[in-house]
């Protein structure tokens, strides 16, 4: 489900995987574990072990099909060995990307069973005073240049006396190179809903927004799609929602204050 995924073949790959595969294999389309270079890359469960194999491109799904059936998948030219065993993922202890690449992201209850939403329950059980502890335990900065305490922020935000009270997630991503946003949105969007969720719920927010970038029309359909589900499912909606606001592609926009002013359409 991944844009460069996409660009790189990857529905091809699935729809001869389509043709060839009878009723007892079933595909589950993902979000990318961020290795483009090995794009498109399928995982296939052998024997309880997820094996990877690519680059692999449409020519290449029938005679991996006919080496995995014969015992012989460790042989083929796209065999890279099992997903645990690549040297880019196992010295890796992922948090924020713990579930890319590996399930539906849009299947809410899958998710779930991996995790998500776990830590707004969490937090619910806590409380505010809670998560700003955990917050501040935990070292958690901003990624710009002051490196900000995430705890002090939410603080002030709560101590804030206004009753309406806003969450904006910049997902602009105006700095070219660093398009880690996109790949989340797109692999795991119920991050972002619950990170959004568990900020509002501490600062006592009643409305969020994504300003997301109009250039990823992917990452804006998943994410829509992943904010109706949570609706559907109470997580969004009566105390909190969350609007996607598509930003007018200026460089500047991602930056705070300029970000802002956009939202508010005074740019």
């Amino acid at each position: 489900m991944d844009s460069i995924s996409q660009k790189l073949g990857s529905e091809e790959v699935v729809q001869s995987l389509l043709q060839e595969l009878d009723d007892t294999a079933s595909i589950t389309r993902t979000g990318s574990r961020g290795l483009f270079h090995l794009e498109p890359m399928i995982e296939v469960d052998i024997d309880g072990t997820r094996h990877a194999f690519g680059p692999i491109q449409s020519a290449d799904v029938s005679s991996l099909i006919d080496a995995i059936s014969k015992g012989s998948a460790a042989d083929h030219p796209t065999a890279l060995g099992p997903i645990d065993s690549l040297s880019e993922l196992k010295s890796q202890t992922r948090f924020a990307l713990a579930r890319m690449g590996i399930g539906n992201p849009l299947d809410l209850e899958g998710q779930k069973g991996m995790g998500a939403y776990s830590g707004l329950n969490k937090a619910r059980d806590g409380g505010a005073e809670f998560v700003l502890q955990e917050l501040e335990a935990g070292g958690l900065r901003g990624r710009g240049g002051a490196g900000f305490p995430t705890s002090f922020k939410w603080k002030s935000a709560m101590q804030q006396g206004d009753p309406i009270k806003h969450v904006v997630a910049n997902a602009d991503e105006g700095d070219a190179g660093t398009f880690i946003d996109r790949m989340l949105m797109e692999g795991d969007p119920h991050s972002l809903i619950e990170g959004m969720l568990i900020c509002a719920e501490t600062i006592g927010a009643t409305q969020g927004w994504v300003y997301l970038r109009s250039e990823y029309p992917q990452a804006k359909r998943i994410l829509q799609s992943a904010i109706d589900t949570a609706r559907g499912d109470g997580l969004l909606g009566k105390h909190f929602d969350i609007t996607i606001a598509l930003g007018a592609g200026s460089y500047v926009c991602g930056e705070e204050t300029a970000l802002l002013e956009s939202l508010e359409g005074r740019r």
